[in-house]
């Protein structure tokens, strides 16, 4: 065959291949998609704030003006809603669900003040898919008028959850943002989703959007909001916050957008009928095309080995300058990955061709990827290879969530190059107790960890395992916090709860990428009793599911804790330390508990009074004076929050 001929097909194979590698390994996928983001991150052009478009920001300033933080106070919402119609603003968007009853007449302010809004106006909802039950579904749908109806979701990616597109809708539901614009412009936008054209900040430490404090719009002047886009939506730390492109390089507690903004941005981009910066499959193919040429015309023209990886190396030099540029420049992300992989596939499928091979590479592709994938799930993986696939079964469990106090307080202060090393250490320890305790951690989520004992290998007595494992992490975070950087931070408790219950557990995710991991009521469960620990005073919770009456001598019971939305009452222990539950103080406590237990009064609050003259920072003791002086005869809590 002619020479030509084979090194065209070098080059048209070289670049289809850049493109299939790419696809195919979720490395590289996430490699092309991690350069985007950077550029986006670092080279987005400055731009004024937006002209058109205000956001209304529910902060933490907001919520302690209510009893509760959620839902948002809807008297508030209505007067809201009210002032900035007087104010004389162009369109209002409320980024708050509205799927469950409040107090009457709040309710009954708002959905009047709803009815009545003659601005444009669009408001999140969610569905089945999103976590509502019929119940809630039938609430947002009586509350919400039809024409204002935008659906809450963001276009995540499958990979790592980053929101680098926009989201239009599903099943003939639009977005937020698109119910939004439609009613703005009379134009639908894309019929699909679009890579985001963010708009640019004017600089560092001014946002692209203006932001004002929701509960000072009724004192600004009129004149701020007229003819504004006012978005409504929450600010807060650990709300309704996503990951976007600017991650890449913001650190810390605000590395994660709040859902609100990226509506804003694709509001900006719909309203502005701004093109997404994704680079097209004609111009991203071209560039893998020329890439390859190039390659093959390298490996033509080089006389060594040596010359030969020194052009490639100058020639992707040259072609990564032209992709860092173009986006600044042009205003396109062209790939970079995939006309890098075609360039060098070109180059040793020509070198192949004139009996030039390389073979390390296949070798170090497989070396680095036997690193993704936790030991326990590769032994189960390779007892049973039909297990690699999307599904699950049902199967009884353990569940252990932890979770750090403070721990947002202290990214604030502490340094990346101190904070980074405390947390690996931390969480190196209670990884190593989990592995110790043949557990399986699931999960990282930022410095909590979950953890799971009975799956994917049958343990008959996880429950046995995952209370001696929380014991174990408790009696570790104990001395880790009173020694060296993390005392002189005051690194906070670990609070720790563990439940058992039946779960769907296997594989979930997509094709592409997933995550084995369980998935049910009992999963819930485990993670509200962690979250128990803050409002009892505790570090360590346990279900009647993992502690068997035979068990409980070295806990005390806390009380029959009936969790929100739910209608019957699990009984929950505090696990104590070592000896502490045959003291006196431990013995009476159990005479004061059964006392309240049995109805009666009398005893129970004299004794649980000495108890607390004794040890007035007890929270158990505290927790049921209280509840008795507010009217208690009994140990069943029902908790209104989660």
């Amino acid at each position: 065959m002619n020479k030509r001929i084979i090194q065209a097909l070098i080059a048209v194979s070289a670049a289809l291949a850049g493109y299939v590698i790419t696809d195919r390994i979720p490395f590289l996928s996430m490699g092309e998609r991690w350069l985007a983001d950077y550029r986006i991150a670092t080279l987005l052009p400055p731009e004024p704030q937006h002209p058109d478009i205000v956001i209304a920001a529910i902060t933490e300033d907001t919520l302690r003006q209510f009893p509760y933080r959620t839902p948002v106070d809807r008297r508030f919402l209505a007067g809201l809603i009210e002032t900035l119609e007087k104010d004389g603003v162009r369109a209002i968007g409320l980024d708050v669900l509205f799927d469950q009853p409040t107090e009457p007449d709040k309710d009954e302010r708002l959905k009047a003040v709803i009815d009545a809004v003659r601005v444009p106006l669009a408001i999140s909802t969610a569905g089945a898919e999103e976590g509502l039950n019929d119940a809630q579904l039938a609430f947002q749908d009586a509350f919400v008028p039809p024409a204002a109806k935008g659906m809450a979701n963001l276009a995540k990616d499958g990979f790592d959850g980053t929101v680098r597109q926009t989201f239009p809708g599903k099943g003939g539901k639009p977005s937020l943002a698109y119910a939004l614009a439609v009613q703005l412009t009379g134009h639908e936008g894309p019929p699909g989703p679009v890579s985001i054209a963010w708009h640019g900040q004017p600089s560092a430490d001014v946002p692209a959007f203006r932001e004002l404090p929701a509960q000072a719009v009724p004192m600004l002047p009129a004149a701020w909001l007229r003819n504004k886009i006012v978005l409504i939506g929450a600010d807060l730390t650990l709300t309704d916050r996503h990951r976007t492109p600017f991650s890449t390089v913001i650190k810390g507690p605000r590395s994660l957008m709040p859902g609100i903004t990226v509506h804003a941005h694709t509001l900006a981009q719909l309203i502005d009928h701004r093109a997404g910066p994704a680079a097209g499959p004609l111009t991203g193919g071209a560039l893998a095309l020329g890439a390859a040429v190039i390659g093959v015309a390298l490996a033509e023209l080089a006389s060594g080995l040596a010359m030969e990886l020194g052009l490639a190396a100058l020639a992707l030099i040259a072609l990564w300058g032209v992709g860092f540029w173009a986006f600044p420049g042009l205003g396109i992300l062209l790939p970079l990955v995939t006309p890098t992989l075609a360039l060098a596939g070109a180059v040793w499928a020509a070198d192949v061709h004139g009996n030039r091979q390389d073979r390390k590479m296949k070798k170090f592709i497989l070396d680095a990827f036997s690193r993704y994938v936790a030991p326990s799930i590769v032994d189960h993986l390779v007892a049973d290879p039909k297990a690699l696939k999307l599904g699950g079964e049902r199967r009884e469990i353990s569940i252990l969530f932890t979770d750090l106090a403070g721990f947002t307080t202290l990214s604030e202060k502490a340094d990346p190059d101190t904070l980074g090393p405390m947390l690996n250490g931390y969480l190196g320890g209670i990884s190593r107790i989990v592995i110790d305790h043949q557990g399986t951690i699931v999960d990282f989520i930022g410095d909590a960890v979950m953890a799971i004992f009975g799956a994917p290998v049958i343990q008959p007595d996880h429950a046995a395992r995952a209370v001696a494992c929380a014991r174990a992490i408790d009696a570790y975070s104990t001395q880790f916090r009173s020694t060296g950087e993390p005392a002189r931070w005051d690194w906070g408790i670990t609070r720790i709860g563990v439940h058992a219950g039946t779960v769907l557990i296997g594989n979930f995710g997509a094709e592409i990428r997933f995550k084995y991991s369980p998935v049910g009521d009992a999963v819930n469960s485990a993670s509200r009793l962690e979250g128990l620990n803050k409002h009892f005073g505790t570090r360590l919770i346990a279900s009647e599911a993992v502690l068997p009456p035979d068990q409980r001598t070295a806990a005390r019971p806390i009380g029959r804790i009936i969790l929100k939305g739910r209608k019957d009452a699990m009984e929950v222990f505090e696990l104590l330390e070592p000896g502490l539950a045959d003291t006196p103080f431990f013995q009476r406590y159990r005479l004061a508990y059964d006392a309240l237990d049995r109805g009666d009064v009398r005893v129970a609050t004299a004794k649980f009074t000495e108890l607390s003259f004794e040890n007035p920072n007890d929270g158990c003791v505290a927790l049921h004076l209280g509840r008795l002086a507010a009217g208690a005869c009994d140990t069943e809590i029902r908790m209104t929050e989660k």
